[in-house]
């Protein structure tokens, strides 16, 4: 892969308590990494503000899965899934897009 290629790995939408569909999301996580085998990347988190996304945080650094990432069971259209594929206990952590109904 380009040296310069980032992946979205993760795009996690808050969704409020009042059962807001997803197009209606005002939040969204963005993880990148360099390859799907690294155990690192950057966070960037947006809100959605006067028509566009703003990033609010930017180049947080955090650890994925020890052996990288792997396609996983997300809202996105499966056609994306070409690759390794999430299994249970494989050390890899999930890559898609997945709704976030609460933190804690």
């Amino acid at each position: 892969m380009h040296k310069f290629f980032y992946l979205v790995i993760f795009l996690f939408f808050f969704l409020s308590s009042k059962g807001q569909t997803l197009p209606k999301s005002e939040q969204l996580i963005v993880v990148t990494t360099t390859n799907w085998d690294v155990n690192n990347g950057k966070l960037t988190v947006y809100e959605w503000k006067n028509g566009k996304w703003n990033a609010l945080l930017t180049d947080i650094p955090v650890v994925v899965g020890k052996k990288g990432l792997a396609w996983g069971k997300g809202l996105h259209n499966g056609k994306f899934n070409t690759g390794v594929l999430k299994k249970e206990g494989d050390g890899r952590s999930p890559a898609g897009i997945f709704p976030l109904n609460q933190l804690f």
